[in-house]
């Protein structure tokens, strides 16, 4: 069996209870528990009250979206550790800055890309055939928030797999061969960090210091 059977499954497992957990427990404080609390708030389901065929409808397209999203994080964490992206554990040269100003700039793209698939998704063609799963759940709740198509959950979410590839940066020593202690003394022994499942470091770890060693 593959590597990346196993870990599919165990990220869509681990999404999908987390989910279902949270989610549940807001329902109860909000439809349940909190029902005639709130009933001045609600906006939708007047008349047409949340029952088993919406629950049945939402939790199904919940877990396709989960699992395209589960999928799409496969691919990113498999070139990742091919090192075919610019994905990074360290703060690097911008520090705590910059890692706040690259945060705040990805919330506020991923808030435009929202803005502009959910603007594309109400033009009559892919409203018809993708955008109205997502308006079947006449009572909107907790659990209508991920209910889906899952091309809308795609498409949602896929701005990630080409944002994160990108040519990795330009090892200094490039186009020159190092002396041998020169190259001890600066780097020591490569360390790699590959994604759980996927790659195994330790061949990958060898051949580079194979090659920076002759």
């Amino acid at each position: 069996m593959p590597d990346w059977i196993p870990l599919f499954f165990a990220t869509f497992l681990g999404q999908s209870l987390s989910f279902v957990a949270v989610v549940s427990l807001v329902f109860l404080l909000t439809w349940r528990w909190g029902a005639k609390r709130l009933a001045g708030r609600r906006i939708h389901g007047r008349g047409r009250p949340f029952d088993g065929a919406q629950l049945r409808h939402e939790l199904l397209n919940t877990l396709a979206v989960l699992a395209v999203g589960a999928a799409q994080g496969l691919v990113l964490s498999a070139l990742h550790a091919r090192g075919l992206t610019r994905l990074t554990e360290e703060l690097g040269a911008g520090g705590l800055l910059g890692a706040a100003a690259t945060l705040v700039g990805l919330i506020v793209f991923n808030d435009l890309w929202f803005y502009s698939v959910h603007r594309a998704l109400h033009t009559p063609w892919l409203f018809k055939h993708v955008h109205a799963v997502h308006h079947r759940s006449v009572d909107v709740n907790p659990f209508s928030s991920y209910s889906f198509h899952v091309v809308e959950g795609a498409l949602l979410g896929g701005w990630v797999i080409p944002a994160g590839p990108a040519p990795p940066p330009a090892h200094p020593h490039a186009g020159r061969r190092p002396r041998r202690r020169h190259l001890q003394q600066r780097h020591g022994a490569p360390r790699l960090r590959a994604a759980p499942g996927l790659v195994d470091p330790r061949p990958a770890a060898a051949l580079v210091q194979h090659r920076h060693l002759s």
